[in-house]
């Protein structure tokens, strides 16, 4: 698993690059209840096409997923998704084309807006590397752009939130 999560009701929400769990068809994503078996009510049809790298919960139970993907449950999703709290896919969530390659991490801000970080030159066609903030709906906040992004190899690992909303990334980049 690359990322384990806990929601409020000590669930578990898994994400990674495997195909099942316990012998149940999951891809690349899979809630637990408190005992580790498989909670059947959380169903993602037929989950990413290929690896979820991250996750992070929305204040109203939304689940942000990113990752090397190109597809959640058939629907195209390059790199990045919501789905709801019940494993479907949130239509109202959709980044379009998306970042360039794939995305690593992912944060949630209070405001709803979402912080991704991953080996990207650039989302929806705007030139940003390695770094970008999301819209609630999935389309790049224009209003937060670090010039051309990070520099040198440009590719950023993780991201987190500080309690002041200050953003901390790492990767491999030298400059910002």
């Amino acid at each position: 698993f690359n990322k384990l999560l806990v929601d409020a009701d000590g669930r578990i929400i898994i994400v990674g690059s495997f195909w099942n769990y316990n012998g149940a068809s999951r891809r690349a994503i899979a809630r637990l209840n408190a005992d580790g078996d498989l909670d059947t009510s959380f169903d993602p049809g037929t989950g990413a096409s290929f690896i979820i790298y991250s996750a992070a919960f929305q204040p109203d139970g939304k689940i942000v997923i990113v990752g090397y993907f190109s597809s959640y449950d058939g629907v195209p999703r390059e790199c990045v998704a919501r789905i709801n709290a019940d494993g479907s896919l949130d239509p109202t969530f959709d980044p379009g084309v998306g970042p360039s390659n794939y995305v690593e991490d992912c944060a949630v801000q209070a405001d709803g807006k979402i912080i991704i970080a991953g080996r990207f030159d650039s989302y929806a066609g705007v030139n940003i590397k390695g770094l970008a903030r999301l819209n609630a709906d999935g389309t790049l906040d224009t209003g937060f752009l670090i010039g051309p992004g990070l520099g040198g190899l440009g590719m950023a690992t993780t991201c987190t939130l500080q309690d002041d909303g200050k953003i901390l990334v790492s990767g491999v980049f030298n400059s910002v």
